[in-house]
């Protein structure tokens, strides 16, 4: 059995790949760099997780985690700069994101934090914004599920 953490990377994983996906590749947990060959790509990555009390012995802890999604986008020949592509990817995200803000109702809430952006990502024409968003969701003490 997993952890909450993970299953809530997996959720919005999921949400990202429904129909139609926010990318053409959209995975979880992937190390930069995409493949030469995928103009667009939405990875989750797990963030910072911490405990939103701390007092006294708990059943349940209530946490507050980081969940990020890096939005690649990579420059079309005679077309898009790869910074516009990018931007097409983390609208997507964003709009999918709210969509489903409990994540099937996984989670207490999700909400948009902050985004900050690369333009070098590989050395190629591809740029990155990642959007960092927090859960806030409970697991159990003992197990963290």
């Amino acid at each position: 059995m997993s952890t909450r953490f993970l299953t809530l990377a997996k959720a919005v994983e999921a949400l990202l790949q429904q129909d139609p996906p926010v990318a053409e590749h959209v995975e979880r947990n992937r190390s930069r760099v995409i493949p030469a060959q995928v103009p667009t790509a939405a990875v989750v990555r797990q963030g910072q997780a911490q405990v939103d009390q701390v007092a006294g012995k708990q059943q349940h802890q209530t946490w507050l985690t980081a969940v990020l999604v890096d939005c690649y986008g990579r420059a079309q020949s005679g077309g898009a700069a790869a910074d516009e592509v990018a931007d097409g990817v983390l609208q997507a995200v964003q709009q999918r994101m709210q969509q489903d803000p409990s994540l099937g109702k996984l989670v207490g809430g999700i909400a948009l934090q902050g985004i900050e952006w690369d333009f070098d990502v590989d050395g190629e024409a591809t740029a990155c914004a990642t959007a960092t968003f927090y859960v806030r969701h409970a697991t159990s003490a003992a197990d963290l599920t």
